[in-house]
């Protein structure tokens, strides 16, 4: 049985509506997109300083001292990119479903005014 919509809201209304509601779970998943972006330029330039140690290339004397650490944290680094990425992927994943259910919620029970453009 479908709900009754006794009320009457501009779309500016139900917007705002569906970010009063979902405005800290938005801002939760940008804080987490900025995250991963700065886990993803920190392993690029890791990637980038390990290429001189390798065999065959300048510094390669110095492997055991500087490069086998920077593997090690470039190691490091990748976790933390995947386990970032997959943890705002789900938050993401979730919130577009929140808005969805939020904006069908208003849907049907409220009558949505089309936009005027």
């Amino acid at each position: 049985m479908p709900l009754k919509a006794y009320k009457t809201w501009s779309q500016e209304r139900c917007r705002r509506k569906v970010d009063a509601t979902l405005g800290p779970l938005e801002d939760y998943v940008r804080r987490h997109i900025r995250w991963t972006a700065r886990l993803g330029i920190a392993f690029i330039l890791n990637v980038c300083l390990i290429s001189p140690f390798f065999a065959g290339m300048p510094w390669h004397s110095y492997w055991r001292t500087v490069g086998n650490p920077l593997l090690l944290l470039c190691l490091i680094i990748f976790l933390a990119l995947m386990f970032e990425a997959g943890w705002t992927f789900t938050h993401w994943q979730a919130l577009r479903e929140y808005r969805r259910a939020e904006w069908s919620y208003l849907n049907a029970t409220r009558r949505v005014e089309p936009e005027n453009h």
